[in-house]
């Protein structure tokens, strides 16, 4: 009688290599198991090659059913991120304003202020557009400066010149430039 044990196949590195081919066999499972979003299209492809006409196409219908979803999904975050950013933004700009309505209450409780015998007058921040129209009128200031002239720049954006015929005032810095210039 032939001996069995001797032509039958046994694990190469014993008892150990029967686990090892498990787990081997495991992780290829579970990789199997979560195809990444490439994977999906690959998949499709490969599954109209090989069932049937109607389940290759509820397939393919659901496939890209959830490429949209994911895609849909994505533009909602992004949506709520923006709403977010201009929600921050208009709470900033409540609480600006609420800082500002303090402090014009309290110059108006102090009534008037002074330093150095100069009053002093509080408002509120000048627009970037105001500040714009201001500092038009700083080469006016500085040949006025030069000539020795009495002027000041009052709000919003008005420069007065004090002239021996009376105070001229000037909204457009250009029409300014020109008085000062024709002055001797």
């Amino acid at each position: 009688m032939p001996n069995v044990t001797r032509n039958s196949t046994k694990p190469a590195f014993g008892a150990g290599a029967n686990k090892a081919c498990e787990t081997a066999s495991a992780n290829q499972a579970s990789q199997k198991a979560a195809p990444l979003r490439d994977d999906i299209v690959e998949t499709e492809a490969a599954a109209a090659r090989h069932i049937p006409g109607e389940v290759a196409k509820e397939l393919a219908k659901l496939s890209a059913l959830i490429v949209e979803k994911s895609d849909g999904q994505d533009k909602k975050l992004e949506e709520i991120r923006i709403s977010t950013r201009a929600t921050e933004s208009k709470i900033a700009d409540i609480a600006d304003r609420i800082d500002r309505n303090r402090i014009a209450e309290a110059a108006r409780k102090m009534g008037d202020v002074s330093w150095e015998e100069h009053r002093v007058m509080v408002f509120a921040d000048y627009s970037k557009l105001l500040s714009d129209k201001r500092v038009k009128f700083n080469e006016c200031k500085k040949l006025l400066h030069d000539k020795h002239m009495h002027f000041s720049l009052v709000y919003p954006a008005v420069l007065v010149v004090k002239t021996p015929q009376g105070p001229r005032r000037f909204e457009d810095h250009k029409k300014a430039l020109t008085f000062i210039r024709s002055l001797e």
